[in-house]
């Protein structure tokens, strides 16, 4: 990516795990720096351009600048997690858990709005989630759960275009007992 390094976002969590806070730092572990303080905030996403990260708070995704200022809702479901940006910083794309306790994957303008459904898994799956916009944005990679169990995992790609989806890869694709998860892009 061009550029230089800039600072690192990350979540610390209380040791009981009930409060989940945001934080900065540089990358050589000077300026760290609290940015929210609700305890009900984590998943941080940069923008590519640095100017502002989405985050997860109580169930829905929110916007905010580096200092933790400016705080805006850009969903208002009660059920959206893991925002991540596409690359033009238009549009973010999340995971929102339907009434069934499964994640479908949806997008929203990055000034909020209506919200777009880009999967529809969730009725026939155990769900959706870790969605990732491709560089170029036509597509959004993401994990799936499947199985009586929920135990068998899939990576899936989604074309935005024609909502086309197609596996890429399953649990014991390479050797038994392999597991995946967590798919991102690189930039060619």
């Amino acid at each position: 990516y061009p550029g230089r390094d800039g600072k690192i976002a990350y979540v610390i969590t209380s040791p009981d795990g009930a409060s989940h806070d945001i934080w900065t730092v540089n990358p050589d572990g000077s300026g760290n720096r609290r940015i929210t303080s609700n305890g009900k905030s984590w998943h941080p996403r940069w923008s590519p351009d640095g100017k502002l990260i989405a985050f997860e708070r109580n169930k829905d995704i929110y916007i905010m600048t580096p200092t933790g200022t400016l705080v805006r809702r850009v969903t208002t479901t009660g059920r959206a997690h893991q925002p991540t940006w596409s690359p033009n910083g238009k549009r973010i794309a999340f995971v929102n858990v339907l009434a069934n306790g499964h994640g479908d994957i949806f997008t929203v303008a990055a000034t909020g709005g209506p919200i777009t459904r880009v999967t529809h898994d969730a009725a026939t799956t155990c769900g959706d989630d870790r969605p990732t916009w491709s560089p170029l944005g036509g597509k959004i990679v993401y994990h799936q759960r499947t199985g009586s169990d929920c135990s068998h995992n899939r990576i899936l790609l989604v074309t935005l275009s024609s909502d086309a989806e197609r596996v890429v890869i399953e649990d014991g694709a390479l050797g038994q007992g392999d597991m995946v998860t967590d798919p991102d892009f690189v930039a060619d």
